[in-house]
């Protein structure tokens, strides 16, 4: 997934998740919407702890992210490869907040085009 789809995603869970999870009471759903490339993909049906764990997770990962886009001594190479892992982790954090299905879902909406003809 490129920085743009992340950020776009981020930036979208991140407003769902204060505009409609300070709405919800625990226990309950709502859609919070998903973008891609200024693309309006979908939704998924996320509680208020989902939203609240997403959104700290995004500023966490944007956080981290900031820092290693400012830290000017790093090699491009190795600021590459930092923003690499810290991808993958928030990827891994995204799934364990996902259940199976919302998961499934995630994929099905995110996948690039030539991901979704396998």
């Amino acid at each position: 997934m490129n920085m743009r789809i992340t950020i776009i995603i981020a930036a979208v869970l991140w407003v769902s998740s204060h505009a409609v999870g300070q709405s919800l009471r625990n226990g309950d759903r709502g859609s919070a919407v998903l973008m891609v490339n200024d693309s309006l993909v979908g939704s998924l049906e996320l509680d208020a702890d989902q939203r609240r764990q997403l959104s700290e997770l995004e500023r966490s990962y944007h956080q981290q992210y900031d820092l290693v886009q400012k830290n000017d001594t790093l090699d491009p190479a190795v600021a590459r490869q930092q923003v690499q892992e810290l991808t993958a982790w928030r990827d891994l954090e995204i799934a364990r907040i996902l259940s199976t299905e919302q998961q499934e879902a995630w994929q099905r909406m995110t996948a690039k085009p030539a991901d979704s003809k396998r």
